[in-house]
């Protein structure tokens, strides 16, 4: 399990080119951590390793999409808001009960 785990933050550290130093540090917390955090820790590298496989086959959808000429640009996709729009103060009765009313 140890050595997945190990596998799992080389295979990180190719991905986001994690410098020597920091992979070292967190080789060397690997030795301190109980069964069930290194199974959590484990779990963490997979999700992760999942999205990054997955934004790799996107990635490479798209590129093969506009290689064979099918499209001639690819937009990107946006999933959720990153910021949260402030809500707004009205004043009168609540605009469901005024639905309501004027269905009446």
């Amino acid at each position: 399990m140890l050595a997945s785990i190990i596998i799992g933050i080389l295979v990180v550290k190719v991905l986001y080119r994690m410098t020597q130093a920091t992979l070292v540090k967190l080789i060397n917390q690997l030795e301190v951590l109980e069964i069930e955090e290194l199974q959590k820790l484990s779990q963490a590298i997979n999700v992760r390793l999942k999205t990054v496989d997955e934004s790799n086959k996107l990635a490479g959808f798209y590129s093969s999409l506009l290689t064979s000429g099918l499209v001639s640009h690819v937009k990107p996709i946006y999933s959720e808001r990153k910021t949260r729009l402030p809500l707004i103060s009205i004043q009168g009765n609540p605009i469901s009960q005024a639905i309501i009313e004027d269905r009446r």
